[in-house]
């Protein structure tokens, strides 16, 4: 079990990035990135997605999915 605190005003992430690990399957090309310019679009486009969901995404939380995108 495990917890996080988040405190007001602090750019804490309240998006959490799941690692889900698999001996087979496939992954989307469209998640896949080359360059750097292809990994900033990806993220660009998830930030618009979380906006237009009536999220407004915090540094932290542009951390998070910029780790995930990384470590993937």
């Amino acid at each position: 079990m495990g917890g996080s605190i988040h405190i007001h005003g602090t750019g804490s992430s309240i998006v959490d990035t799941v690692f889900v690990c698999r001996s087979t399957g496939a992954t989307a090309r469209q998640g896949l990135c080359k360059t750097p310019d292809q990994l900033a679009a990806l993220i660009a486009n998830e930030l618009d997605q979380l906006r237009a969901a009536g999220m407004k995404p915090t540094a932290g939380d542009v951390r998070c999915i910029v780790y995930g995108h990384v470590t993937a």
